[in-house]
């Protein structure tokens, strides 16, 4: 354990697996990386306070707190610790053939065996996951200790406050360690040989890179990918887009006329290849003649943490804390109502009593993927008993806009989604999210966060109104591309309001 000279860590490793081109690059071309968005930060911030917690569950341990990049004084800080006989370590390191790992917690056994425990923000165990603790054994056992069982610690999803004493669940996956042991030190053998190469190893683009995770290359990777590419195809599967990938084609335009695709593929390829638009109108006035004045066009901002921290929350379930109402009258008269929650109180009772109040008896409710909307007042009905009522009554008067982008408005500027965010700019150009502060659901949620947390009266102030900016242009948007919608049928003399 004395030689700080490492080539792979455990987060290296689990990156080859992914992409040996992303190893490379991960190890040779910070550089080339995207950075981290706001919400991956979220979630790099949200584990360490889980894995914190997790501590507590194993006391009197001790932490090697020296710094990642100090490889020789978090080595020699594990050695010394085992030499005085510390029966549970947080963080200890590991070095064995050019390996370095930290394992999360470290628990001596009766008989002197070690378990060895992996902390997870998430609420299951993933097949990474076991390539993430397989690799910890290997090189805790190559540094000479005994390794008799391995565990992920992950929260337990049926975990609900105030009661966190069942916050975590601790899943034995020795077994799948140990079946996934036999190919480690080839691995590392093939890892280690790639990375002395001159040049990072030649991988195609595909499925892997966003899945498990996306790779922060990918910009780099994809740089030659011109649009409209294979991959905005809808639902085509990552069998075809190897074949497709394989054979040099990543755009639309050098896609064979014979190659096997779904109706609505083939629909979609045709669209994209002659550039125009495919819009059944009379299939678009029917479903809109179903909708009843007053429109109420309605968007939530939830949150969701890992740690819950209000009542009958789990670890992930979310909860609203802003919604933005635009009101449309028959005239075409708009009014705006909004909230947003000013402090850390739970906010789903005022919430929810202020949208039965802006919305009134009768009308439509005008969502964008309804169903999410719909969960949100659901799950306020579940929680607040004496609003049950009339907030269930709500759950029928709903109409989602997305399946008229999805089914009946197919344009090549969309790239194969039915996002508003993907259609605003096609319908309504004039309207644009990229001035806005905050521009996407996991901003709002840190945003939302750091004017809980602040001080500073001016900062809070700022970051109220772009979370209201934000949210009042996710229903704004709604609003104009309906009315686009019905400009363009009214030119055609297809009625579409009752």
């Amino acid at each position: 354990m004395s030689s700080p000279t490492h080539a792979l860590s455990k987060s290296r490793f689990v990156s080859g697996l992914q992409c040996r081109k992303r190893l490379y690059l991960e190890t040779h071309h910070r550089e080339l990386a995207s950075e981290p968005s706001v919400g991956l930060r979220r979630i790099f911030d949200s584990g360490h306070a889980v894995g914190e917690l997790a501590q507590k569950e194993f006391p009197e341990g001790r932490l090697i707190d020296a710094p990642f990049y100090d490889t020789a004084t978090a080595l020699r800080d594990t050695e010394s610790a085992l030499d005085a006989g510390v029966r549970v370590l947080y963080e200890p390191a590991f070095l064995y053939r050019g390996v370095l790992v930290r394992v999360d917690i470290l628990r001596k056994g009766d008989d002197g065996r070690w378990h060895m425990i992996e902390v997870k923000s998430t609420t299951g165990v993933s097949d990474t996951h076991i390539a993430d603790v397989a690799i910890q054994r290997y090189v805790t056992e190559g540094a000479g200790l005994q390794v008799a069982s391995c565990y992920v610690m992950h929260l337990n999803r049926d975990c609900r406050y105030p009661d966190l004493s069942n916050l975590f669940v601790l899943d034995d996956v020795t077994e799948a360690v140990t079946g996934a042991f036999a190919d480690i030190s080839a691995l590392v053998t093939e890892f280690t040989g790639i990375l002395l190469e001159d040049s990072a190893p030649d991988v195609p683009i595909g499925a892997h890179c966003t899945r498990p995770y996306e790779c922060p290359f990918k910009a780099h990777c994809w740089s030659h990918v011109s649009e409209p590419s294979i991959f905005t195809i809808p639902r085509l599967n990552e069998r075809k887009i190897a074949q497709l990938v394989g054979k040099g084609i990543t755009t639309i335009a050098d896609l064979p006329e014979t190659f096997p695709l779904s109706e609505n593929q083939r629909r979609y390829v045709a669209v994209a290849k002659g550039a125009e638009p495919r819009i059944l109108w009379p299939s678009i006035a029917d479903a809109l003649r179903e909708l009843t004045f007053p429109l109420y066009f309605l968007d939530f901002e939830t949150m969701a943490e890992a740690v819950p921290r209000h009542h009958g929350l789990g670890p992930y379930r979310p909860y609203p804390f802003q919604y933005s109402l635009h009101i449309m009258q028959p005239d075409g008269t708009l009014e705006h109502r909004e909230y947003l929650h000013p402090d850390g109180s739970d906010p789903r009772a005022p919430l929810a009593e202020q949208l039965l109040s802006d919305i009134g008896v009768v009308g439509t409710i005008v969502a964008w993927n309804a169903s999410f909307e719909k969960r949100v007042i659901s799950d306020l009905a579940t929680h607040l008993p004496r609003l049950r009522r009339n907030l269930r009554s709500l759950l029928s008067r709903f109409f989602d806009l997305l399946p008229i982008f999805r089914d009946f408005y197919i344009h090549p500027g969309f790239r194969g989604s039915a996002s508003i965010k993907d259609v605003l700019p096609v319908l309504v150009p004039e309207l644009s999210y990229a001035t806005l502060e905050v521009q996407a659901g996991d901003v709002a949620q840190v945003a939302w966060l750091q004017m809980l947390s602040t001080d500073d009266d001016s900062e809070r102030l700022s970051l109220a109104d772009s979370l209201k900016a934000y949210c009042a242009l996710d229903t704004l948007a709604m609003v104009r591309i309906y009315e686009v919608l019905l400009e363009q049928l009214r030119s055609m003399g297809l009625p579409a309001t009752c």
